[in-house]
């Protein structure tokens, strides 16, 4: 993948698409939020052997809630136990480093 210039641009780790999911939690802006989901995706899709892998992965649920909430969406599929879990599998994630 190259970027406006010709560079290539790496390949994100799941542990920098993990502290992006953190980050982007303070963020106001949902093309920013939406640009950095995509980038993280592409690491979040390298870990996972099926879609629904990726559909449920912490990352990406992490990513999704924050854009919800910025389109006042607010969505609650899952239970509040499932919430701590998702958050705490990304802080994990993202302090731990990839192989």
């Amino acid at each position: 993948m190259g970027n406006e210039k010709g560079f290539k641009e790496e390949r994100w780790t799941l542990q920098r698409a993990a502290r992006a999911a953190l980050d982007v939690q303070n963020a106001c802006n949902l093309s920013g939020v939406l640009r950095t989901f995509v980038k993280a995706q592409e690491a979040v899709f390298d870990s996972c052997n099926s879609t629904e892998e990726r559909n449920v992965h912490p990352i990406t649920r992490v990513f999704m809630s924050k854009l919800a909430s910025l389109a006042r969406m607010e969505c609650h599929s899952y239970s509040e136990v499932d919430d701590h879990k998702m958050w705490d599998e990304v802080e994990r994630l993202a302090n731990v480093p990839d192989p």
